[in-house]
């Protein structure tokens, strides 16, 4: 059975956190019949955000890919932790910071995402299954892996990601600055980074039209939460990442 006949259309948005971000138990009818799946992974602004959903099964279905387990950063005084989520975790309390989410099998394959930061969600509805949300306000991308391809703007965020770890270096401080900041300003900071360097270069826009006019949507999109972008800008400014930095 291919994936498409798996996956299970739409969702209700009534059931929901308090934040906005898909509950464990609404969740579980996405991974149904599958060990993941990505809703609105590039459309954050649907209700609920972006959310990967993950399903950690006692038992493999074999239908599609079994996830054993979930690892992610995360913050702790100010500093990046890496952390996992398995059957046997203690559900976390604390949200998922920006970097990689790596959800791997038993047999240590995997599939890999981008995530500017989100809410994170875990519960065992049956005594088979954890299932495991992490929600954001923010697109969450597929970066390749096992049973996915890589989503038109992954090389983006990973070369995004790549300037933000190089201008964090060892400074605690400015590595506190960037944890802190919420997903979405860390996003504008991205979109803010990309628009500059299409405007200092305006070949790089005409050579890539499509890269030209996503990022000019996702200008227009920001705009209606101008403190958001804002903050966005000042964070890309005192990075030296908003221009081809």
């Amino acid at each position: 059975m291919s994936d498409e006949g798996l996956r299970t259309p739409g969702f209700d948005p009534g059931p929901l956190w308090v934040d906005g971000v898909i509950t464990p138990a609404e969740g579980l009818r996405f991974v149904e019949h599958l060990g993941f799946e990505l809703v609105h992974g590039d459309r954050p602004d649907r209700p609920a955000g972006a959310n990967l959903i993950v399903a950690l099964r006692a038992t493999p279905t074999k239908h599609h890919f079994d996830p054993e387990r979930v690892e992610y950063w995360s913050s702790e005084l100010g500093r990046g932790v890496r952390r996992q989520i398995d059957r046997s975790s203690d559900p976390p309390e604390h949200p998922v910071a920006w970097g990689t989410v790596i959800v791997f099998d038993r047999l240590g394959v995997s599939n890999a995402f981008f995530i500017f930061g989100g809410a994170l969600r875990v519960a065992d509805p049956d005594p088979e299954t954890r299932v495991v949300v992490i929600g954001s306000p923010a697109p969450v991308m597929r970066c390749g892996g096992h049973s996915q391809g890589k989503d038109v703007r992954a090389d983006e965020v990973g070369a995004f990601f790549g300037r933000l770890r190089a201008a964090v270096g060892a400074d605690v401080e400015v590595e506190a600055r960037v944890l802190a900041a919420p997903p979405l300003v860390l996003y504008a900071a991205l979109i803010t980074h990309v628009r500059a360097r299409i405007d200092q270069h305006r070949t790089l826009g005409d050579a890539r039209p499509g890269f030209d006019a996503w990022s000019l949507e996702e200008w227009h999109r920001l705009e209606a939460s101008p403190d958001v972008l804002a903050a966005g800008r000042s964070l890309a400014t005192g990075l030296g990442i908003d221009a081809g930095g």
